[in-house]
C-alpha cells in the first residue's frame, strides 16, 4: 500500500541499493502483482519440494546443499522423511480445503536424483495431493551435469511442463572457477536433449556479478 516514492526509499536509505535496482525491483514487484491478481489466496495454494543435493557445490552457493556423491547413501532416508512431510501438509487444515494450483520441485538439484527416485518422488505427491487443478508444474533441472535422457522421459511422462536448464554464463573459464562441473557444451546437450524429449518450456537462468567477468562475459552468455 506504500507509494513507490516510499518504496523506493526504503531500498536505497534502507538495503542501501542504488536508485536504479530500486526501480527494477519496483518494476518486477507490480508485474508479479499483474501476474497473481487472480490469484485466490483464500482458496488456492502452490507448493514447493526442495531436494537438497548436487553434482557439486557451487562457489557462491546459500542452499541447503550437499554434493550426491558424499551423501548418497542419505538419499533415500531423505525421501522416506519427505514423504511423511508431504503427507502432513496434504492433511493439514491450512490446505485440507484449498486447490493446489502451482507445483515447484527444487533444490539443490532434483535431477541429482536417480531416473527412480525421481519416478518415485512424482508418483508419492500425484498420490498424496490433488492434482487437478495445477496449473503448473517444474522440476528444476539446473546442472547439465545431471541430465539424462532417463530422466527427462521420466519427468515427461509423469506431467511434468516446465523444467529449467541452468548454464549461470556461458563462460567454461568461469564455470571452472565457480565449482560447476559441466562444460558450455553440455548445457547445449542438456537443453537438445530436453527437446527430444518434448519439453517446449524450458528456462534458463544466469548470474550476472560471477568473479572475473566483465560485461562482454555478460553479452557472450545472452
Amino acid at each position: 500500500g506504500a507509494s513507490d516514492e516510499a518504496v523506493r526509499k526504503v531500498y536505497t536509505d534502507t538495503y542501501l541499493t542504488i536508485p536504479q535496482k530500486a526501480d527494477i525491483c519496483l518494476e518486477v514487484a507490480k508485474r508479479e502483482q499483474e501476474l497473481f491478481k487472480d490469484f485466490q489466496y483464500e482458496e488456492e495454494y502452490c507448493l514447493y519440494i526442495g531436494i537438497p543435493f548436487c553434482p557439486s557445490k557451487c562457489l557462491y552457493c546459500s542452499f541447503t546443499s550437499y554434493p550426491i556423491a558424499v551423501y548418497e547413501n542419505k538419499v533415500e532416508d531423505y525421501l522416506a522423511a519427505l514423504f511423511q512431510e508431504m503427507e502432513y501438509v496434504a492433511a493439514a487444515k491450512a490446505y485440507k480445503n484449498k486447490r493446489l494450483v502451482a507445483v515447484y520441485i527444487g533444490g539443490g538439484t532434483p535431477s541429482a536424483l536417480s531416473a527412480n527416485q525421481l519416478e518415485k518422488l512424482i508418483r508419492k505427491l500425484k498420490t498424496t495431493f490433488d492434482m487437478q487443478y495445477v496449473r503448473e508444474f517444474c522440476v528444476e533441472c539446473g546442472r547439465p551435469d545431471s541430465i539424462t535422457i532417463e530422466k527427462l522421459t521420466v519427468l515427461k511422462q509423469l506431467g511434468v511442463e516446465r523444467i529449467s536448464i541452468n548454464p549461470q554464463t556461458m563462460s567454461d573459464t568461469t564455470l571452472e572457477l565457480i565449482g560447476r562441473a559441466h562444460t558450455v557444451e553440455q548445457t547445449k546437450e542438456a537443453f537438445a536433449l530436453a527437446r527430444e524429449a518434448g519439453f517446449d518450456n524450458i528456462n534458463m537462468d544466469m548470474i550476472v556479478g560471477l568473479p572475473g567477468e566483465e560485461i562482454e562475459d555478460v553479452r557472450h552468455t545472452l
